[in-house]
């Protein structure tokens, strides 16, 4: 996949299970029982993992442990004066430094939600291992804490330049025009997304 594609977490990006237990992200199975950010614990139905080549998003909150993700990854923010659950999801890419994080302390059934906000958001360019991963239902899960969602993102990535499209009238030349032709040096014109 080319960047842009899906949003992932690196190597032992810790994922919080059934009971509260933690495990590392690339340890998840399909049928493994994940908590969700509503406090459920929902099966994973699908895995995807791949090697990742692009920017890379180090989000540092207050009096919490950092967490690394790809720009479409998307989090669970709740605004000043809202209540817990009147939040919404932000990619990475979107989020800035002051915004609120929702953290789920691992209690059943959505017991006591807390905030943390963004002290500072480092962004470099890496190539790395990244894991993800769909579950049943809530279509969301909890790293490190925070209450993330599935990988599927609102739109399609073309192979060739990365143009992204959240419709096809908005597809780039490449994928109007010469969608699945091989190019003359051995690339695909394509458009991808997972969802």
């Amino acid at each position: 996949y080319p960047a842009g594609s899906m949003g992932c977490f690196p190597l032992n990006t810790m994922i919080t299970l059934e009971g509260g237990k933690q495990t590392p992200v690339q340890d998840i199975t399909v049928g493994t029982l994940v908590r969700t950010h509503l406090g459920n614990t929902k099966p994973v139905t699908e895995l995807h993992r791949r090697v990742y080549t692009g920017r890379w998003y180090h989000i540092q909150p207050v009096g919490h442990l950092a967490i690394r993700a790809t720009p479409e990854h998307p989090f669970f923010v709740v605004d000043e004066g809202a209540r817990d659950t009147e939040g919404r999801w932000l990619l990475a890419e979107e989020l800035v430094a002051g915004q609120h994080l929702l953290l789920t302390p691992g209690a059943p059934n959505g017991a006591s939600y807390y905030r943390t906000h963004i002290r500072s958001i480092e962004v470099t360019e890496v190539t790395t291992p990244v894991f993800n991963f769909e579950v049943a239902d809530d279509q969301s899960y909890v790293a490190y804490g925070f209450a993330v969602h599935n990988c599927h993102v609102r739109w399609d990535v073309c192979t060739i330049c990365g143009h992204r499209a959240p419709t096809r009238a908005q597809y780039c030349t490449h994928a109007l025009s010469h969608l699945n032709e091989i190019l003359p040096d051995g690339r695909r014109v394509a458009v991808l997304n997972p969802s």
